[in-house]
């Protein structure tokens, strides 16, 4: 009788090893991994956008044209003006962005503001942040 107990508190033994087992198996697998969306979701979170806003103003200070573009990193205005609009340009000098032109004879040039701030540099050198505001607007020069 003596045998049978202990035959089975042996069997009993090893059965809850196993299942011990299986289980401390189980959840070291459900800690260690991760699921599908989980990892789609952070490379989702790491792909950020840069955009700025371009506004294109005419003689009058009437809005003509407005358009969020997608930016690349340490990318010039002029960069980004030739990828998203028709840019007729002399020397880096902006000439006309869509269908606004300045007039050269009537002593006009096109102004470029930054974030309501006047441009300090020419559109190749004037280099576009994330949410910049770039404001192109037809001037007249005295």
């Amino acid at each position: 009788m003596n045998q049978k107990k202990l035959l089975a508190a042996f069997l009993f033994s090893i059965l809850l090893i196993l299942v011990g087992c299986q289980n401390g198996a189980k959840d070291t697998t459900t800690e260690n991994s991760t699921p599908a969306s989980q990892g789609n979701e952070t490379k989702q979170e790491e792909v950020q956008e840069i955009t700025a806003t371009i506004e294109i103003f005419d003689l009058e200070d009437k809005k003509v044209e407005s358009k969020t573009v997608e930016l690349k990193d340490k990318q010039s205005l002029m960069e980004v003006l030739k990828e998203n609009f028709e840019v007729d340009e002399t020397n880096g000098f902006i000439n006309g962005v869509g269908e606004l032109r300045a007039n050269s004879d009537e002593k006009q040039y096109i102004a470029i503001k930054v974030n309501g701030e006047l441009a300090a540099v020419g559109a190749n050198d004037l280099i576009i942040e994330d949410g910049d505001v770039v404001s192109l607007s037809l001037e007249v020069w005295e």
